[in-house]
């Protein structure tokens, strides 16, 4: 009975051996993966640094005055209505069609005019 402890107790020994191996080796793996995080951290915050610095928003946002993008708009819109307005298409095709009829009475052997 004695003995057949003791080979248990050699067995448990054993086992707990084995499971410190492995977790001395789950321990390093994990510090390895500590230090590559720490690494990619270190080169994330460089990469924000450069692009902090790439990119100054008190200048873009002195480039950009949305005041003066609406303004223009405005003034686009209006210059748009009034230009609709000076141009009538109706009238143009009448004048080209009087400037065919016209032509076409000037030189008739010319018949291949399309509008």
């Amino acid at each position: 009975m004695l003995k057949l402890d003791l080979r248990t107790l050699k067995m448990d020994l054993r086992t707990l051996k084995m499971d410190l191996r492995m977790l001395k080796m789950d321990l390093r793996t994990l510090k390895m993966d500590l230090r590559t995080l720490k690494l990619d951290l270190r080169t994330l915050k460089m990469d924000l640094r450069t692009l902090k610095s790439d990119i100054d928003l008190r200048t873009l946002k002195s480039d950009i005055d949305l005041r003066t993008l609406k303004l223009d708009l405005r003034i686009l819109k209006m210059n748009l209505r009034t230009l609709k307005s000076d141009v009538d298409i109706r009238t143009l095709m009448r004048d080209l069609r009087t400037l065919k009829s016209d032509a076409l009475k000037a030189n008739p052997s010319h018949h291949d005019l399309d509008v």
